[in-house]
């Protein structure tokens, strides 16, 4: 079941919102810290795109060491589109970074 201690509330102001989210993913991998790496990522995915439901994709990025050059595989990833697999290091149009203690 469900804990409240990582349930997300609605109708708050933005920035209530945002400190709601971090809260909730902060318990979630404190309640959880032995789950691996990709449950965990895979679970924060849910909870952000609920969390966030009008971004159309949520997901991490793996860093990758292939042929001597670094490359971004797609990890767990929740979304209306399919993610671009690899994406070479350093040639990403957009991309967002946060902080998780996973």
């Amino acid at each position: 079941s469900c804990s409240r201690a990582y349930r997300i509330k609605t109708g708050l102001e933005k920035n209530e919102q945002y400190r709601e989210i971090r809260r909730g993913m902060t318990a979630y991998v404190d309640i959880y810290k032995g789950l691996d790496l990709v449950a965990r990522m895979s679970a924060l995915n849910v909870y952000l795109k609920m969390s966030f439901e009008h971004i159309g994709f949520v997901g991490f990025y793996i860093t990758k060491l292939v042929n001597d050059e670094k490359t971004l595989h797609i990890g767990p990833f929740q979304g209306h589109v399919f993610a671009t697999g690899i994406i070479p290091y350093g040639k990403v149009l957009f991309l967002a970074f946060m902080r998780v203690f996973v």
